[in-house]
């Protein structure tokens, strides 16, 4: 079965990460959920770098832990296992949507289907990236109100950590190797076309960055709202 997206085998993936969710919903008391969630993400990250130096084909141009998800997938382990604020706080921006741009979108060709490594490595991944970061949305002691000054602190806390990890470590890292990490060189093949072109690209991506950051302090207040609720009810 080819991967085609939005055919039979993206929905088969859209569907997973749905059980997922209610999975995480359902079970969110459970002590074993977040030893769970930060197992899967520690293995798929083992398994891809003992896989790729195994045989041979580990690009530092390609696989070096730069991406906003490769990121969020070593991030989110140490968040779960150590409640620790400060990367609860950089899972929740830099983790959900990112992810779930990359499972709507995802950088993949169609001989990329369920019987290689490319296809279980990449959904397994991002699929978890966004169920670890709604646990740790569930679980926050972070008051996200859209009115409250405390939200939208974090918010410019995290874009500008953001900035600054992109212009001094990614940018010229990109210049040294002739790499495109975090795609801030050009477009990635899945989706970006509506970008401009030329001078224009880089502010495009930091404005598209604060964007992203702005609707997930949306989504955590509204998490925040149902939680309330929850318990009132």
């Amino acid at each position: 079965m080819e991967f085609i997206i939005f055919g039979p085998l993206h929905q088969l993936v859209f569907l997973t990460l749905i059980i997922g969710l209610i999975l995480v919903f359902i079970f969110r008391s459970n002590k074993y959920t977040r030893y769970i969630l930060a197992s899967v993400l520690i293995a798929q990250i083992i398994a891809f770098n003992v896989k790729h130096i195994s045989s041979g084909t580990y690009s530092i141009q390609n696989y070096l832990p730069l991406h906003l998800c490769t990121l969020s997938a070593i991030i989110a382990p140490i968040a779960l296992l150590t409640k620790n604020k400060i990367f609860n706080i950089l899972l929740l921006f830099w983790g959900l949507i990112p992810a779930l741009l990359a499972i709507v979108l995802p950088d993949m060709n169609r001989l990329e289907n369920y019987t290689t490594f490319r296809f279980w490595e990449f959904f397994v991944s991002h699929v978890f990236i966004v169920l670890s970061t709604i646990y740790i949305a569930i679980h926050s002691n972070h008051n996200f109100a859209l009115k409250k000054f405390e939200t939208w602190k974090q918010v410019i806390i995290s874009y500008f950590t953001l900035c600054l990890y992109a212009i001094s470590i990614v940018i010229p890292i990109n210049y040294l190797l002739g790499s495109n990490y975090l795609y801030l060189a050009g477009k990635a093949s899945n989706g970006m076309g509506f970008l401009p072109d030329g001078a224009l690209y880089l502010p495009a991506m930091f404005g598209m960055a604060l964007l992203v950051f702005i609707i997930e302090a949306v989504i955590y207040s509204l998490i925040l709202r149902f939680k309330k609720y929850n318990n009132k009810s």
